[in-house]
C-alpha cells in the first residue's frame, strides 16, 4: 500500500437474462402498482474503478399496455482505502480526504439518454505533524484509513421516445453502467502525498410505467343515472328508454366494442370501435312493468394486443300503476290468535312482518307493550320481503290480550303502521290419571293338565292430559311387562300375556306408570288370582273339581277376593 494504484478502466458485457440478476419472464416481474411493473435489480459488486459494464434487462411486454416511462433508480456505493503523508519538515498540515465515485447509467444504443448519476462518497479529516522521515502513511506525519464506505441513490424517470421504443418488446434492452473514481484530498499547509484505492458498486432497479387499455360505461333510465333503487317512477305500460354512454378512457384504441344487458334487452350501438378518448351512446327500449326493476349494462372490447377490457353499470326504475299504489304499506301477523297455557308456563308467539310494496321501507320497528321480548328493530325492508321471528312471555299466571304494532316509512315522509293482537288463556293445573285392568280376576290351572295362566291387560288414559313414557311391569308374570310409550287422552292399549308352568296358587299385580309433559308422575295397579287343581278320572274327578270350586268360592267370599283394584 506504499503507492497509489493507477485508475483502471474495464469494459465488461454482462448478459444476465438466463439467471438471477435481471433475468425474468413476464410472470417474474413484480407489479409495483396497477400501472407499473419492475424487474429484479441489477447488482454490480465492489469493483476497482474505473470500469464499464453493459447489462441486458427484460423489455416491457406490450401485451400489458402502452409504455409511457422508464424509472431508473441507481444506488451507487464506494469503498476502499485512503492514505496521506506530510513530507514537509517546516510546516504542519490539515487535510480532508474524500473517497468518491461517479456511477452513470445510459442507453447503450444512445448514450445521450441517461439517468441522473449516483455520486457516493465518504470523507475523513486529519491533522499532520512535521515529516517524521518515513513515507509510510503512518506515525505523527501520516494517516491511513481502511474500509471506507459511502452510498448515494438517485431516481430518474425517462420518457424519451427512443428509450420507450428500445425498451418495448419481448426480448431485452442494453444499458451501460459506467463507474469512475473521483477521490481526492484538500490539504492546507505542509506538502502532502496521498494514496487512494477506490472501488465502486451499483444496484440498478428498472421500473416500467405504462397505460393500460380501459373502457367505461354509464347507463341511464329515462334520462336518470339510477345506479341505486328506486330510480324514476314509470307508469306501468309506459315506454322505458335506456342509454349506455361508452367511453374509451384508456391509452389504446379499442375494437370489437359490444354492449349487452343482463335482462335480455336488445342494445343498439352506432359503431364497434373507439379511439382513445372517444365516446358513443348506445340505446335500448322496453315497457314498464309493475314494481322495482333492475338491469345491468356491460361493455366489452379488445385492445390492439387483443387484451379484453370490460365495464358494467346498473340502472333501476319503479313501475307504478297509479299514485295510490305507489304509497307504502306494511303488514304484521301475530300467531297464534289464541293459545291456552297452564298457570306458570310460557306463552310463545310467532311474528311475521311483510312489506307488500310498492316501495321499499326504512325504520321498520315492532313494539309490543305486554310482551317486551317481541319488540324488534328491523330497519330496512325491501318490497315483498318478510321478517319472521319468535318471542316469549315467561311465567304467565293470568290471561291477557296483547297487541303487536309495526311502524315504518318510505324515506320520503310517508309513514305506515299495522297491528295484530293475540289472546292468552290461563288454565288451572291439570292432574294426569291412568288406569289398568287385568282380567280375569280369578282363574284355575291344573297340575298334570293345562298349567298356563293367561290374562288380558287394558291400560287407559282417562285424561285430562296426554301421557308419555307409559310402562307396565308385572314381577310375577314377566311376560306381561310392556313399554307402551305415548298414550293420548281417551286412548287405550290392550294386550294378552301368559305364564306357563304354574304349580302353586298365587296373586300377581300388574302396575302401570307414566307422566305428563311437565314430568308429573302417575301410576295404577290391578291384581289377579290363580288357583291350582288336580286332574282326576270319572265321577271322582268331578267330585273333586266341584269340591275345589266350592272351597275356592268360599275363600274368595271370605277374603273379598283379597285384592285392591286401584292404587293411585
Amino acid at each position: 500500500m506504499g503507492r497509489r494504484n493507477p485508475r483502471r478502466r474495464y469494459q465488461v458485457r454482462a448478459v444476465l437474462l438466463p439467471i438471477a440478476i435481471i433475468a425474468t419472464s413476464l410472470f417474474g416481474m413484480a407489479t409495483a402498482s396497477a400501472d407499473e411493473v419492475s424487474v429484479p435489480p441489477v447488482t454490480i459488486p465492489p469493483t476497482d474503478t474505473d470500469f464499464t459494464q453493459v447489462v441486458s434487462v427484460q423489455q416491457f411486454d406490450p401485451a400489458l399496455g402502452t409504455l409511457t416511462g422508464v424509472r431508473v433508480e441507481i444506488t451507487g456505493g464506494v469503498t476502499g482505502t485512503m492514505g496521506i503523508e506530510n513530507t514537509s519538515t517546516s510546516s504542519t498540515s490539515t487535510a480532508t480526504l474524500t473517497l468518491s465515485a461517479d456511477v452513470e447509467v445510459f442507453l447503450t444504443s444512445d448514450p445521450s439518454i441517461a439517468a441522473t448519476p449516483s455520486t457516493p462518497s465518504a470523507s475523513e479529516s486529519v491533522s499532520l505533524a512535521l515529516y517524521d522521515g518515513v513515507l509510510d502513511f503512518d506515525g505523527d506525519s501520516g494517516e491511513f484509513f481502511d474500509s471506507i464506505n459511502g452510498a448515494d441513490t438517485t431516481t430518474t424517470t425517462l420518457t424519451d421516445a427512443a428509450l420507450l421504443a428500445a425498451a418495448t418488446g419481448t426480448g431485452t434492452v442494453d444499458l451501460t453502467v459506467d463507474a469512475s473514481a473521483t477521490s481526492g484530498a484538500n490539504a492546507t499547509g505542509g506538502n502532502t502525498v496521498t494514496q487512494f484505492l477506490t472501488q465502486a458498486s451499483a444496484e440498478i432497479l428498472v421500473t416500467y410505467i405504462f397505460d393500460t387499455p380501459s373502457i367505461d360505461i354509464e347507463k341511464s333510465t329515462n334520462g336518470e343515472d339510477a345506479d341505486t333503487p328506486t330510480g324514476p317512477d314509470v307508469p306501468v305500460g309506459d315506454p322505458v328508454l335506456w342509454e349506455y354512454v361508452v367511453t374509451n378512457d384508456g391509452a389504446e384504441d379499442l375494437t370489437d366494442v359490444v354492449v349487452v344487458d343482463d335482462q335480455g334487452v336488445t342494445v343498439s350501438c352506432p359503431q364497434d370501435t373507439l379511439v382513445v378518448g372517444e365516446s358513443m351512446t348506445c340505446t335500448a327500449s322496453g315497457t314498464a312493468v309493475l314494481g322495482q326493476y333492475a338491469n345491468i349494462g356491460t361493455v366489452t372490447a379488445l385492445s390492439p394486443s387483443e387484451e379484453p377490457v370490460t365495464d358494467s353499470d346498473p340502472s333501476h326504475y319503479r313501475g307504478v300503476a297509479d299514485l295510490v299504489e305507489a304509497l307504502p304499506a306494511i303488514d304484521i301477523v301475530k300467531d297464534p290468535d289464541t293459545q291456552t297455557v297452564v298457570s306458570g308456563e310460557d306463552a310463545t308467539f310467532t311474528i311475521t312482518v311483510t312489506n307488500p310494496g310498492p316501495v321499499d321501507l326504512v325504520n321498520v320497528e315492532v313494539t309490543d307493550p305486554l310482551a317486551p321480548d317481541c319488540d324488534n328493530v328491523i330497519g330496512d325492508l325491501a318490497i315483498d320481503a318478510s321478517v319472521t321471528y319468535t318471542c316469549t312471555v315467561t311465567g304467565v299466571t293470568a290471561g291477557f290480550t296483547n297487541v303487536a304494532t309495526v311502524t315504518g316509512d318510505d324515506g320520503a315522509g310517508n309513514s305506515v303502521s299495522d297491528e295484530d293482537d293475540a289472546i292468552v288463556i290461563v288454565a288451572e293445573q291439570q292432574t294426569p290419571q291412568i288406569e289398568i285392568v287385568k282380567d280375569p280376576d280369578l282363574q284355575m290351572v291344573t297340575l298334570g293338565g293345562d298349567d298356563t295362566a293367561t290374562w288380558t291387560i287394558v291400560v287407559t288414559n282417562p285424561g285430562p292430559v296426554d301421557l308419555v313414557n307409559v310402562v307396565v311391569t308385572d314381577p310375577q308374570a314377566p311376560g306381561c311387562d310392556r313399554t307402551i310409550g305415548d298414550l293420548a287422552v281417551g286412548d287405550s292399549f290392550d294386550y294378552e300375556c301368559s305364564l306357563s308352568g304354574v304349580t302353586a296358587a298365587f296373586t300377581n299385580v300388574a302396575t302401570v306408570t307414566g307422566e305428563d309433559a311437565s314430568g308429573n308422575q302417575v301410576t295404577d295397579s290391578d291384581d289377579a288370582d290363580v288357583a291350582v287343581g288336580l286332574v282326576a278320572s270319572g265321577s271322582e274327578s268331578e267330585r273333586i273339581a266341584v269340591l275345589g270350586m266350592m272351597l275356592l268360592g268360599f275363600g274368595a267370599a271370605l277374603l273379598g277376593f283379597g285384592r285392591r283394584r286401584r292404587t293411585d
